[in-house]
C-alpha cells in the first residue's frame, strides 16, 4: 500500500465484501482513537487487527489504544496493509515498530486470511 487513500478504499471494499464489519479510525498524526468510546468495544471482538497507518507513531498510538481493551497477543496485524513513510520500511519479517508495542510474530496475518 503506497498512500493513505489505498487504505480508505481497502476498508470499504472489506466492509462492502462483509470481510470485516467495523472499521476504527485515528488521528491522523498520533494513531489515538477520533472516538475512544468505540475503542472499549473492542474487548468484546473475537478478532482486532491493526492496519492502515504509518508505521511509526500512528500505528503505535493505535496499538497502545487498543491495549488498553484487550492483550496485546490478541491484537492482530497485517502487514500489506500498513504504511511506510519514506524513511521506514516494512518488510516480510515484521517491523521492529511492531515488536516495540508488544505484538509477536504470532500476531500476524494476512488480508487473505479475511477472504477465507
Amino acid at each position: 500500500m503506497e498512500m493513505p487513500e489505498h487504505y480508505a478504499m481497502l476498508s470499504s471494499v472489506f466492509l462492502e465484501a462483509g470481510l470485516i464489519d467495523s472499521v476504527e479510525f485515528t488521528r491522523f498524526d498520533r494513531g489515538d482513537p477520533l472516538e475512544p468510546e468505540r475503542f472499549e468495544r473492542l474487548a468484546l471482538r473475537p478478532e482486532v487487527a491493526v492496519a492502515g497507518g504509518y508505521i511509526g507513531r500512528c500505528l503505535g498510538g493505535a496499538i497502545e489504544a487498543m491495549a488498553e481493551y484487550r492483550q496485546r497477543d490478541n491484537i492482530l496485524y497485517l502487514p500489506e496493509i500498513i504504511l511506510a513513510r519514506h524513511e521506514e520500511y516494512l518488510d516480510g519479517t515484521e517491523a521492529s515498530v511492531i515488536f516495540a508495542h508488544g505484538l509477536q510474530s504470532d500476531n500476524r496475518t494476512e488480508v487473505r486470511a479475511l477472504c477465507a
